[in-house]
């Protein structure tokens, strides 16, 4: 199915934009709760004088699953249409999309990402990246070997929400990527959206370790906690020590 292949509208940019927001607040209040929104605001508005926030790694298993009969565009390389699908989302439809440039697209692609696109009732209901590069965040990057990947940026418009389109993505996914030779999916997991959490462990996501960031004054300190002692044993083979407060490096990624 065509990479262009959206409903428009025809409304006011404007207007859709500001359609758009109040939507992801009402969706952010369903999905985090009065605490979680708390948490969020405090990370965007301060969020080097004092925040908190906690990252969750899981993984799952990629092979011999049963899955959905999808259809998905998958994409290695940049296509023209892109460049406006991406500005379009950002511009009218889903806030939370930023706008990726031509530059920053192409980027993505030569480092060996792939997007899938996933379709409901003629329209991209559905998106996620899936790349080989390590899985970073601020302190903590986790090599990743050979047979396994990392998805980022998932994403489902709202027409094509509440109808299992992201579990059956996830399940078509994996078992591709599977079929492929990889073993395992990695993905990450902020701690305020407790819903999406509690989706991928319907999905079959196994935790592997949780992420403490604390941000005072400016200084940053990061934490790793395995989620056992297997995992433990499997961070340190990859130079990962856990349990321990560290300063967090200056430039590392967020």
């Amino acid at each position: 199915m065509s990479v262009n292949t959206m409903n428009h509208s025809g409304a006011d940019p404007v207007s859709s934009r500001a359609a758009g927001l109040a939507r992801n607040l009402g969706l952010v209040l369903e999905r985090t709760g009065l605490l979680g929104l708390a948490e969020l605001l405090a990370d965007r508005t301060m969020p080097n004088a004092l925040s908190y926030r906690r990252t969750f790694v899981v993984r799952a298993h990629c092979a011999g699953e049963p899955h959905p009969e999808l259809a998905p565009t998958r994409l290695c390389s940049l296509k023209p249409a892109l460049i406006a699908l991406f500005a379009e989302l950002a511009r009218t439809r889903e806030p939370e999309i930023q706008h990726m440039s031509e530059g920053e697209l192409a980027e993505r692609f030569a480092c060996g990402d792939e997007l899938w696109l996933f379709h409901a009732d003629g329209a991209i209901g559905h998106l996620r990246w899936v790349t080989r590069r390590p899985l970073a965040l601020t302190s903590f990057t986790l090599p990743l070997g050979r047979d396994e990947r990392l998805g980022v940026d998932t994403i489902t418009l709202p027409a094509a929400r509440r109808r299992s389109l992201a579990r059956m993505a996830s399940s078509h996914v994996r078992h591709v990527l599977g079929s492929e030779g990889v073993i395992s999916l990695y993905g990450l997991v902020n701690s305020s959206n407790r819903r999406w959490r509690a989706g991928m462990q319907r999905m079959g996501y196994s935790p592997v370790a949780t992420v403490h960031l604390v941000s005072l004054a400016g200084r940053q300190f990061v934490r790793v906690v395995p989620a056992s002692a297997a995992e433990a044993e499997l961070l340190e083979q990859r130079g990962i020590r856990g349990g321990r407060w560290l300063r967090a490096r200056s430039g590392a990624a967020g």
